[in-house]
């Protein structure tokens, strides 16, 4: 019964961003549905209800917002700009998703989507070269992504001795050689569509 629900519900918040409705609004909306849809059917929460949201995440993620931000007015803009090239040849294609890819592992993929989206310059094969390299990129640091921040919260949350067993240096190690390969492959999809 969850899951149809949580497939309908995840389709529904797409078709509502796509017309352009409010992220917050929706996403609160979305979270209310499948919460009342868990609290009647009396299950059990995976987690005690202060700990649903990972605060500490979402201020850290928060703060690099505000940190992009502050560096976009102070010239951060204009050195991406430079950084991410221009044009919209293949290797500008590369160019761009490497930018995206880099600013991902250095800060997080969600500050650097924002901060590198006007070197896209409103080009739709740049800003999808960005959306790869943003969202294919960020497999080397483990801050590099929300989701694998997330992800690694849970497993050692529910999982005793996890970080003993999966430790950091292994997933960095198959993250520079997945990484790139995932970028070039997209980059060049996105160069063959365009």
């Amino acid at each position: 019964m969850l899951l149809p629900l949580a497939a309908l519900v995840t389709v529904g918040l797409g078709v509502c961003f796509a017309v352009g409705l409010p992220v917050a609004v929706v996403a609160v909306a979305g979270a209310l549905v499948l919460l009342t849809a868990t609290l009647v059917r009396r299950r059990d929460l995976v987690a005690p209800v202060g700990e649903l949201v990972p605060w500490r995440t979402v201020l850290v993620i928060g703060s690099l917002f505000v940190a992009v931000e502050a560096w976009q007015v102070h010239g951060l803009g204009d050195l991406l700009a430079r950084f991410a090239g221009t044009g919209t040849g293949t290797g500008d294609l590369l160019q761009v998703a490497g930018a995206g890819a880099v600013a991902a592992n250095v800060v997080n993929n969600l500050p650097a989507y924002l901060a590198l989206e006007p070197a896209a310059a409103g080009d739709p094969a740049r800003l999808a070269a960005l959306l790869v390299g943003v969202n294919a990129g960020p497999l080397v640091t483990p801050w590099a992504s929300v989701a694998t921040v997330l992800w690694w919260i849970q497993c050692s949350r529910h999982w005793m001795g996890f970080r003993e067993v999966v430790g950091w240096w292994p997933l960095v190690r198959q993250g520079l050689v997945l990484a790139p390969l995932a970028v070039v492959a997209g980059a060049l999809a996105v160069a063959a569509l365009a």
